[in-house]
């Protein structure tokens, strides 16, 4: 979990904090472009741009499943730290 933020935060900059948004918006729309886009009120291929920029980043594989829900879930355990209900 704190690999993912921290190295799209040296990696990025002040931008990981879009680009963070942007990956568990993805995640909570069930990895669906248009919906994340119309919940981030960007064109759905700036979300294509932002997702595959960030597995760039990460070295992420859509291809494998249990990669893709450690992704998942560490946005989703940093999403409960920022809004402090992670016991």
């Amino acid at each position: 979990m704190l690999f993912l933020y921290q190295k799209t935060f040296i990696y990025q900059g002040m931008n990981c904090i879009f680009e963070l948004s942007s990956f568990s918006t993805f995640f909570k729309n069930n990895r669906n472009y248009k919906q994340t886009a119309e919940d981030l009120f960007v064109h759905p291929k700036t979300v294509h741009y932002r997702i595959n920029k960030l597995a760039d980043i990460l070295a992420l594989d859509f291809s494998n499943s249990v990669e893709l829900v450690n992704y998942e879930l560490a946005t989703y355990f940093l999403h409960m730290k920022k809004e402090n209900t992670f016991i």
